[in-house]
């Protein structure tokens, strides 16, 4: 028997499931620049690549670090909640 179609399966959810985080992550850090008065110049989404958000300028750094990964927890947290 060919597993084929259960590893295409795997492949895909696995990639599918790396850029959701990676989308969920950046929004965060979209949102953070957005709120703190900051200008989003690029964000870089790719399933086989590590995520990037650019900020110029960036008048608060910190938040916009951190908007990531908190946006990112809590996003899928209250998706599962609902």
């Amino acid at each position: 028997m060919s597993r084929v179609p259960q590893i295409l399966l795997i492949a895909s959810l696995l990639l599918s499931s790396w850029l959701g985080m990676q989308a969920t992550h950046e929004l965060g850090h979209v949102l953070g620049a957005l709120t703190t008065g900051g200008h989003v110049t690029r964000v870089v989404l790719h399933p086989l690549t590590i995520s990037r958000t650019d900020v110029s300028p960036n008048p608060h750094p910190l938040v916009v670090v951190w908007a990531g990964p908190v946006i990112g927890v809590v996003i899928p947290l209250v998706l599962w909640g609902l």
